[in-house]
């Protein structure tokens, strides 16, 4: 298959989880043999290796978390975010001209103009996957219009196709703010790649100090203040801890500094971003992966990292892992504060909750059924099956699309000037 790729941010311009993903699949697309180029977003700092042939780096991008637009968002910034930029369109047009693929995989659009370039692919009758991980129909619903349920209940009947979720959560989410989502909507987990680890044959020892490992964003809704407060408790009541975070973030600086206050230093370590092979070593030498993020995660590739290493996801109940391993069975959960994650590691330490049943269970599951290679035969046969679909002929002229992009521009200029 011609598989063209679209998403907003692609490596090694990323956010978080997402763009991995993104290019962990087409990676294991192109291995198998399709034909797959990526449309994203011009660099905002240039790399060696950022540009090939195989990645196109042209849409422009209206930015929403970076901390230096914090407080300088307006109704027009949103409206070229979530609902159109013709600059976008006549590149998505160039590509589809030159490419002529046989199916359209969307991941992020958020800062594209993301509404308008899905309705645009639907115009021209092409067909599209869009594969979320996180609640962007939601946002297209929400974010320019507000909670305007009548926007909703017109939009995602016309957006029929097919879409992949990583988990229930995220749909039941969508589709409580009315972003009901038509056509076929499937659930596909997220996935571990590269090659499988060995199994684990070294578990934590109770009274020994918990190795304790988080990876990923260094903000709020990951828990990391509920992390440390949690760790200042066990480190003032004598018991051996310590805890290394890696990854990167908005508010890493504060929590350097809650970690200093709390007199941490020495049992708290942030690393920074560090490539996929160290990070999966380094999980290798962990007990416990510390996840309390906020429940409404709609999954995260992080725990299941941390479990094909046999480091225990210690994670919030109710967030989206937990529909596909089980706790208490391949990983522990706990409630979404200080007190309760502080309980269950004292347990850990004191050898009333043990790890190597929950780590032996959750690594060799993962290791079988959430590899890249077994849930990209899910998403390759979606794929194809929207490639090979009956399409009605009729379709609209990109020239037609052109004014009509440009039309919803200025009509959204005019009603949010005022907002």
């Amino acid at each position: 298959m011609r598989i063209l790729t679209i998403s907003n941010l692609y490596p090694p311009e990323r956010f978080g989880g997402w763009e991995l993903g993104c290019k962990q699949m087409v990676d294991e697309l192109r291995r198998r043999g399709h034909d797959v180029r990526v449309l994203t977003s011009t660099p905002r700092v240039f790399e060696d290796g950022a540009v090939n042939g195989d990645v196109v780096r042209l849409m422009r991008l209206e930015e929403s978390w970076d901390p230096a637009l914090i407080g300088t968002d307006t109704p027009l910034r949103r409206s070229r975010r979530v609902l159109v930029e013709p600059h976008n369109i006549e590149i998505l047009h160039q590509q589809l001209d030159t490419f002529e693929p046989d199916v359209v995989y969307v991941w992020n659009l958020l800062g594209l103009g993301a509404l308008a370039l899905l309705l645009a692919l639907r115009m021209r009758r092409l067909p599209w996957v869009v594969h979320l991980m996180d609640a962007m129909p939601l946002n297209l619903a929400s974010v320019a219009f507000g909670a305007h349920v009548r926007f909703a209940d017109m939009l995602f009947p016309v957006l029929e196709g097919t879409w992949i979720s990583c988990s229930q959560s995220l749909l039941d989410e969508n589709a409580a703010a009315n972003a009901v989502l038509r056509g076929n909507v499937v659930t596909v987990s997220n996935w571990i790649s590269g090659p499988r680890p060995a199994m684990r044959t070294h578990w934590y020892e109770p009274g020994s100090t918990l190795r304790c490992a988080y990876s990923g964003q260094i903000f709020t809704p990951k828990g990391i203040g509920i992390m440390l407060e949690s760790v200042g408790t066990l480190v003032a009541e004598g018991l051996p801890i310590e805890v290394d975070l890696y990854g990167d973030g908005l508010e890493r600086f504060q929590y350097e500094s809650m970690a200093l206050q709390l007199g941490l230093s020495d049992v708290v370590r942030f690393h920074g971003q560090v490539g996929q092979d160290a990070l999966m070593s380094a999980l290798a030498a962990h007990d416990v992966f510390l996840f309390p993020t906020e429940m409404r995660e709609p999954f995260g590739f992080a725990p299941l990292e941390a479990a094909a290493a046999g480091c225990v996801p210690l994670v919030t109940g109710g967030a989206g892992v937990t529909e596909w391993l089980v706790s208490g069975v391949h990983l522990l959960t706990v409630r979404r504060d200080a007190a309760h994650l502080t309980d269950a590691l004292r347990r850990i330490i004191d050898g009333t909750l043990p790890l190597e049943p929950v780590g032996r269970r959750g690594q060799r599951v993962v290791l079988d059924d959430f590899h890249i290679e077994v849930v990209a035969d899910k998403v390759e046969a979606l794929l194809q099956a929207e490639a090979e679909r009956p399409r009605d002929a009729a379709e609209m002229s990109w020239r037609d699309i052109g004014r009509w992009a440009r039309l919803t521009e200025l009509l959204a200029d005019s009603l949010l000037a005022g907002d």
